[in-house]
C-alpha cells in the first residue's frame, strides 16, 4: 500500500490505515508533530521515504519498531540536530537500508562517530 502526498500533509488519513507498511512523502518539509502524527497512526510502516523533513522530526522516525527501509531529504544547514538523530537512525535495529540527500560529509561522521562511542 503506498500512498503519496503533495503539497500540505494530511496526517489524518492516515487514521484510516494504520495496516500501512509503505509510505511516500512529498511536499513542503515535515515537522517534528506531523512525524509525530505520522508514526502515531502508521506504527507498522516497513518503507519509509520523506522528501524535505526537518532534523529534529527525524527522531520521531526512531519510534518506527517495524522500520527496514528510509529515505530521506532534508536541509545540510542543521548540522549538530541532524547529525544526533542520524546517530539515532543508525542505531534502529531494524533498519537494513538507508539512502540520505543532502546531508554533508561532516554531519554523517558525525554521526557515525556518535554511535561508535556508544
Amino acid at each position: 500500500k503506498l500512498h503519496r502526498w503533495q503539497n500540505a500533509v494530511h496526517t489524518n488519513i492516515l487514521r484510516f490505515t494504520p495496516q500501512l507498511q509503505v509510505l511516500f512523502l512529498d511536499g513542503p518539509p515535515l515537522t517534528s508533530a506531523s512525524m509525530a502524527a505520522v508514526v502515531a497512526h502508521a506504527p507498522l510502516l516497513r518503507h519509509l521515504t520523506v522528501h524535505k523533513i526537518a532534523a529534529n522530526a527525524l527522531g520521531e522516525i526512531q519510534t518506527l519498531r517495524h522500520l527496514e527501509s528510509l529515505s530521506v531529504e532534508t536541509s545540510p544547514y542543521d548540522i549538530k540536530p541532524l547529525s544526533s538523530a542520524l546517530g539515532a537512525l543508525l542505531s534502529m535495529p531494524t533498519l537494513l537500508r538507508l539512502w540520505l540527500c543532502t546531508v554533508l560529509v561532516r554531519v554523517w561522521n558525525a554521526a557515525v562517530a556518535g554511535v561508535e562511542k556508544g
